[in-house]
């Protein structure tokens, strides 16, 4: 987080570089949130960032407010959207204090790739203040990405990714796609039917990491607690792109333990760093007969983590 709130952080590249989340992660949020009874009214999405998902969920809500610890990242955010602030505003802000938003205000809360860095004996109480009656929660995460007509070459992406000092335990919990993260409640061993309309398998893991202790908001509802790393047909979920070698290159100064690293070891050993890692992954393409036109194809491996409250 301390990197991508620094003040030299490259937000604008951020923004181009970073995967985006296909409309079927949109869908499938949209699908659960109205089949409980949610309104869409009011959408907020904390961790904005550069307004990825803030952005797209103007077409779906009367409001969306995008919130963000990093001001040059609401500052890109802002400078993005062309649409009026009583439509798509931006503020500074943490999730562990929401005290300028109204208590049960808000319909659907997002979080892309940020939930990793909450604290959770604090959020949830958060969260369940400012939710309406029938409001949503979603968490989407995505881990290390892959290489799917190279798997060959995983061992040298985990190898890369080991090397760099990233802050924990938020990057133990982003490549465990957020397994370690706790409900607000535990869930129900009997989820509401409706939910079978998103995933064929769609059910949390047989051990569930233990709720809060210091829970204090109420009205949350167990039968609507559900993880889903798969699609209806049953595949994994994922976020592909194809992507140039240029493109993915953006992709990897993208990273915070990348960052870090140049901070404790000056920015020619980082850079260092990340031109023979990539040097490394283009041979390894090369070698297996990768595609002709300077593009590779890459997936992320992703989590859609749901909850809500009672209407």
């Amino acid at each position: 987080m301390t990197s991508f709130a620094a003040k030299s952080f490259n937000a604008a590249a951020y923004f181009a570089s970073r995967p985006t989340y296909p409309p079927a992660f949109y869908d499938l949020t949209l699908a659960y949130h109205t089949s409980r009874g949610g309104e869409k009214e009011s959408a907020l999405d904390l961790g904005c960032g550069p307004g990825l998902i803030a952005s797209q969920l103007t077409s779906r809500f009367t409001t969306v407010l995008g919130v963000d610890p990093g001001e040059k990242m609401i500052s890109v955010a802002k400078s993005a959207s062309v649409l009026p602030e009583d439509k798509l505003a931006y503020r500074v802000g943490k999730g562990e204090d929401l005290s300028f938003i109204e208590d049960s205000s808000v319909d659907l809360l997002t979080v892309g790739q940020a939930a990793h860095w909450f604290d959770f004996d604090v959020i949830w109480n958060e969260l369940g203040r400012i939710l309406k009656p029938g409001g949503s929660v979603a968490f989407w995460g995505y881990g290390e990405n892959t290489f799917p007509n190279h798997p060959s070459l995983q061992g040298i992406i985990s190898k890369y990714q080991a090397s760099l000092p990233w802050q924990q335990p938020g990057r133990s919990i982003v490549e465990g796609l957020l397994s370690s993260l706790p409900f607000p409640v535990a869930p129900s061993q009997a989820p509401s039917p409706t939910l079978n309309l998103l995933s064929s398998r769609p059910w949390t893991l047989p051990q569930e990491p233990t709720p809060p202790a210091e829970l204090t908001s109420t009205g949350w509802d167990p039968e609507s607690m559900v993880r889903i790393r798969e699609t209806p047909e049953g595949g994994p979920l994922g976020i592909p792109k194809t992507m140039t070698w240029e493109e993915y290159d953006d992709y990897l100064g993208t990273a915070s333990g990348l960052h870090e690293y140049a901070r404790l070891n000056g920015e020619e050993a980082g850079k260092k760093l990340r031109r023979e890692f990539l040097d490394e992954i283009k041979e390894g393409v090369k070698q297996e007969g990768g595609r002709d036109d300077g593009k590779i194809d890459v997936v992320w491996p992703a989590v859609v983590m749901l909850a809500g409250k009672k209407l």
